[in-house]
């Protein structure tokens, strides 16, 4: 994620809770080698499904899914957490932001704590000035979104599709696009210019699996 890619690609991001881990990690193996998929994201969260889940998980299932994302060549990113960067050898971190932390050079002191070599993503929802100053402080790439309803953030603020049109033209730092999308919603987005499109429901909830999730995303 350090350029954007020639086409949109797949971020995918991983369910909030992984309770049977080896069925987990068959799954990954079975559908991160498509080339769609550049990204993985860890993101895990407590049963009410808001609070990150402990580090200790974070780090018990990075430990096992780390080695098949380094097979395939896709970046993991850890959600919430920048000093389990180091601790679980990922090659990022995904934050959110707000106007007070960037006033404050949050971003700014997350690279200083991880390296010029790794990621740093940060969530700006529907706030191009929140993507600029991100950029401002190093950031590899933004995400803006909900675009569309999610029950993974029920009560996220709305995004529209001018968004990422205005970033592809004023910006050459990728865009992530998040936030209820679909197989059959996700074409505008990507048309407005989304560089990278952010998966969860809609890969892991499919009635066929997720290989034949992505494989539907494909004809995109």
């Amino acid at each position: 994620m350090y350029k954007k890619p020639s086409k949109c690609k797949i971020y995918l991001i991983t369910p909030p809770r992984i309770n049977k881990l080896s069925i987990f990690k068959q799954i990954l193996q079975d559908i991160l080698p498509n080339p769609m998929i550049d990204v993985l994201q860890l993101r895990l969260k407590k049963e009410n499904n808001i609070d990150p889940a402990d580090p200790e998980e974070f780090l018990r299932i990075a430990d096992h899914i780390l080695p098949i994302c380094e097979k395939n060549s896709v970046s993991l990113i850890i959600n919430d957490y920048p000093d389990l960067v180091s601790k679980t050898g990922a090659n990022g971190v995904h934050v959110g932001v707000n106007n007070d932390l960037l006033k404050d050079g949050y971003l700014s002191a997350i690279r200083e704590q991880i390296g010029d070599d790794k990621i740093i993503g940060a969530s700006c929802y529907n706030l191009i000035d929140y993507a600029v100053e991100a950029s401002r402080q190093s950031v590899n790439y933004v995400a803006f979104g909900a675009f569309y309803p999610t029950l993974n953030k029920p009560h996220t603020v709305k995004a529209n599709l001018s968004l990422l049109t205005e970033w592809q033209q004023k910006s050459t730092i990728p865009s992530v696009a998040i936030g209820g999308l679909n197989q059959q919603n996700s074409r505008a987005v990507i048309e407005s210019g989304a560089d990278y499109i952010a998966l969860i429901s809609s890969i892991w909830d499919h009635k066929k699996g997720p290989r034949q999730a992505i494989k539907e995303f494909g004809n995109l």
